[in-house]
């Protein structure tokens, strides 16, 4: 059934260096883990703090919807700083922005994350970012094939040389923010639910 198939026609026409390369690590815990790391964007102000969030990020409004068979989770931090990723994206960004995460879940196990900045109270696509995709394999209840790579949108300069080096700091930062930073969260998460002494239920976080 084609249209069951994850949505990821945002990387079928990728202009030369506006892409990162497919990258791939493994985390040993259950893919669910990472899905809930990756729709609450929360955790960017504390865990990827210099790197994908900073201390506003956390004052970010938050929308939830379904469409279709996705999930939707919409996060705008407005009149902010900008994060470093979106930030070295823009030579002579405003000094305040709005700070944009949308993320689609495509259940059970597909991720396309549409984040970047913009002009305060300006469209999002007239602003600069990346279309981050996650793809996760589960191999096992307590690991998982993550594969992840991006697309830039809102490039701010043709020259090759510069956007080469975009291209490669941001998949510097985002392998480390994953690998570094979320990995070990989401195992610590793993261990302390294989390490309680009863079975434990969800807990609804107001996020």
């Amino acid at each position: 059934d084609m249209t069951s198939v994850p949505d990821y026609s945002v990387l079928d026409t990728v202009t030369p260096f506006a892409d990162t390369a497919l990258d791939m690590i493994k985390v040993e815990a259950n893919y669910k883990l990472i899905v809930d790391n990756l729709l609450d964007l929360s955790h960017v102000a504390y865990l990827h703090v210099g790197t994908l969030g900073n201390a506003q990020s956390v004052t970010a409004s938050i929308d939830v919807e379904q469409d279709g068979d996705d999930l939707l989770v919409t996060r705008l931090a407005s009149g902010v700083d900008p994060v470093s990723l979106h930030a070295m994206q823009w030579p002579g960004h405003p000094e305040k922005v709005d700070h944009f995460q949308q993320i689609r879940w495509m259940a059970p196990s597909s991720l396309n994350l549409f984040v970047g900045i913009t002009e305060v109270g300006k469209p999002w696509e007239e602003g600069t970012g990346i279309w981050a995709t996650h793809k996760l394999t589960p191999e096992t209840d307590h690991s998982t094939h993550y594969f992840f790579t991006a697309a830039r949108f809102g490039i701010r300069s043709q020259d090759p040389e510069w956007n080469k080096e975009i291209q490669h700091k941001i998949g510097v930062m985002r392998r480390y923010a994953f690998e570094v930073e979320d990995g070990p969260m989401i195992e610590a998460q793993q261990r302390v639910i294989d390490g309680a002494p009863r079975e434990l239920e969800p807990a609804n976080i107001n996020v």
